[in-house]
């Protein structure tokens, strides 16, 4: 069984929002640690995502697979906030950037 196989079955014993699995978890069993920001750990998830298509969510406690449409709804909802702040900066930095403001 290959690292991403292993990470897939880790995953899937981590189903729901309240069961997750820390990056330190995946990054100590599956690839050493990249640094404080779990760079490591966050590619071998990303990888593993798109090589099984699993639905994998995360918070501020680690990663878990979606279980419902609540998690799901609540994860998007999430995504959408981070995406609005980085927007957000993105413009203020311009306009600073450019003397607009």
């Amino acid at each position: 069984m290959d690292k991403l196989e292993k990470i897939k079955v880790l995953l899937e014993s981590h189903v729901g929002k309240g069961n997750e699995v820390s990056a330190q978890v995946i990054e100590d069993e599956y690839g050493k640690s990249s640094d404080k920001t779990h760079r490591k750990a966050r590619e071998l998830i990303d990888a593993c995502i798109e090589k099984y298509d699993l639905p994998v969510a995360a918070n501020n406690k680690g990663y878990f697979i979606i279980a419902n449409e609540n998690e799901y709804d609540e994860y998007m909802a999430n995504l959408d906030s981070r995406k609005a702040g980085i927007d957000e900066r993105k413009s203020v930095i311009t306009k600073i950037f450019k003397g607009e403001k």
